[in-house]
């Protein structure tokens, strides 16, 4: 296929994964620059940044060549990326990444590559593969340099490290839950009408408030970001002061029941394997709180708890 006579906006729609890709890349190695526990690599992490940023003004410039007009920018809870510690990366952790996100580039620039290769576009893919695989010899020999030894295979991807724009939503769907239920058990506190189901409230709106904690620093992983998630008043169940704590767990054991649906649903969905972890600990913990309203339900029908 000629790009310049073809079908340009499949060329340009190429060209902008392309650019996404190289941006995802910038990000990561711009952190690693200033995160990794060997100054060395640091300098090297730096280098590679300014690879990208070179990449980055390529593609652009070809895809307004092309006739490209939207605005290109990398959103996180868009186009997903790569998330690693904060600080004081593990050297070998990052070289790990970097290796994998140039193996995954160097398939990414041969597919186009073929695709395009008897038009100017295809020549710039075909320049771009050439870069990215002298990229990957670099980290290959600094890795080898570190360790000793070479490194294993080049499986491009890593799920520990990489994130989806369905991950984000993940989150923000679980914190809208938390959120829901924190407000629940919150307003329930001081409205039964039996002290130990008070303080059977109050534990569990703490428990909740966790959960939010949790899940913020979650998102604040992946993005770097914090999250804003609005609060639908609509969607909490409402218990009216003085309410019979029967009637007002069995509202609770209903939220348990749904949040543990939910999150199982989450969890399926997850293609990040930290966020998976975190979401089987939120399942654990909604069945945990199920069995726990139940046992409080029987004791109070029971009336082994003391009216206020």
């Amino acid at each position: 296929m000629n790009a310049n006579t073809g079908n340009t906006n499949m060329v340009l729609e190429d060209i902008k994964t392309a650019l996404i890709s190289e941006m995802i890349s910038y990000e990561f190695y711009s952190h690693s620059s200033i995160s990794v526990n060997l100054t060395s690599c640091m300098h090297a992490f730096q280098d590679m940044m300014w690879e990208e940023e070179k990449h980055v003004n390529w593609l652009k410039k070809e895809y307004e060549k092309l006739g490209g007009a939207e605005k290109i920018e990398y959103d996180h809870c868009k186009f997903g990326g790569i998330a690693l510690p904060m600080l004081d990366i593990d050297v070998v952790t990052a070289l790990d990444v970097a290796i994998k996100e140039e193996s995954s580039s160097i398939k990414m620039y041969n597919d186009l590559f073929e695709r395009y290769n008897d038009s100017e576009t295809g020549k710039l893919f075909e320049t771009l593969l050439s870069d990215e695989k002298k990229h990957l010899e670099k980290w290959r020999a600094i890795y080898k340099d570190v360790l000793g030894y070479d490194v294993k295979g080049n499986r491009p991807g890593d799920e520990v490290y990489s994130f989806t724009k369905d991950d984000i939503e993940i989150i923000k769907i679980a914190l809208q839950s938390e959120k829901k239920a924190f407000s629940f058990y919150n307003n329930a506190i001081n409205s039964v009408d039996i002290i130990d189901g008070m303080h059977a409230f109050q534990h569990m709106a703490w428990e909740e408030e966790m959960h939010v904690k949790k899940l913020e620093s979650e998102y604040y992983r992946l993005t770097k970001e914090k999250p804003v998630v609005e609060d639908n008043p609509k969607q909490i169940s409402n218990i009216k002061n003085d309410s019979d704590a029967l009637f007002a767990l069995d509202l609770a054991i209903k939220e348990e029941k749904n949040s543990l649906q939910r999150y199982l649903e989450l969890e399926g969905k997850c293609t990040n394997s930290k966020l998976k972890e975190v979401i089987w600990e939120m399942i654990e913990s909604e069945w945990d709180h199920l069995n726990q309203w139940r046992r409080t339900h029987e004791a109070i029908k029971e009336k082994d708890f003391p009216i206020i």
